[in-house]
């Protein structure tokens, strides 16, 4: 694989992630995610984009498909990220709300509990 093909793969599973983050699927998230990562260790194991572009026929249309790949995979790990960031607010929003609920039916729980309370109604 060249390194043009590595890209490609990359912004494929960028879009699985997509679908996973909507799907909430976090067991095929963190293998996506692997897989994202060992393409990243591939890339960099490979040479520069100079020395690839270097070795294409035609440089400059390769370093333009490139470019194009590299900016659709950098605006899907945006909204990948807004997304996750979403969920994230909503989960966090949901355990805020779970805690307050617990709080409140400790209250009707503990009935041997009484606290004396002083109403000042001259106030």
């Amino acid at each position: 694989m060249d390194l043009y093909d590595y890209y490609k793969k990359y912004y494929e599973l960028t879009k699985q992630q997509k679908d996973a983050i909507k799907e909430k699927n976090i067991d095929k998230l963190n293998e996506i995610i692997s897989a994202k990562q060992k393409i990243i260790q591939d890339i960099n194991e490979l040479s520069s984009i100079e020395k690839y572009l270097e070795k294409q026929d035609n440089p400059k249309e390769i370093f333009i498909e490139l470019k194009k790949l590299l900016e659709k995979i950098q605006q899907l790990e945006k909204e990948n990220n807004k997304n996750l960031n979403d969920e994230k607010n909503k989960i966090q929003k949901n355990i805020t709300e779970l805690n307050k609920k617990t709080k409140s039916r400790k209250g009707y729980l503990a009935q041997e509990k009484y606290e004396a309370k002083f109403i000042d109604q001259k106030s």
